[in-house]
């Protein structure tokens, strides 16, 4: 597998990042409230979707779809750190291979040419 660096807009990822933290944080005090946003939902809307969902499964079945649905999601975290870990692995690995490599040649590129720069025993051409 070959990894390839990509220049990165400096700019463009810092507008990434504030876009992202504008879908879910904590805004401003405003008097005495505090909001709160998620994905453009503020909390009238999360109650709501709550509220239907306890109606639809009920408060028996809601706790263990609320588990389940915890567990899929750290199983997930848990595959994205792995591959994230593979790739930064073999990234390393890959850059590693491409630093002996060059070692190798620069060795082999630059012969002895003196006595005095020559291994003790070795012949001067």
């Amino acid at each position: 597998m070959f990894l390839h660096t990509v220049p990165v807009d400096a700019e463009k990822l810092e507008k990434d990042r504030q876009s992202l933290i504008g879908m879910c944080h904590f805004g401003e005090e405003s008097g005495s409230k505090a909001r709160f946003i998620m994905f453009g939902f503020g909390m009238p809307q999360i109650l709501i979707i709550l509220a239907i969902a306890l109606i639809i499964f009920g408060p028996q079945k809601l706790p263990e779809l609320a588990r389940t649905l915890g567990k899929a999601l750290a199983d997930f975290k848990r595959a994205t750190n792995d591959f994230k870990a593979s790739i930064e692995e073999e990234s390393r690995a890959q850059e590693e291979h491409e630093a002996a490599k060059k070692a190798a040649e620069s060795v082999k590129a630059v012969p002895p040419e003196t006595e005095e720069q020559a291994e003790p025993g070795a012949k001067v051409g």
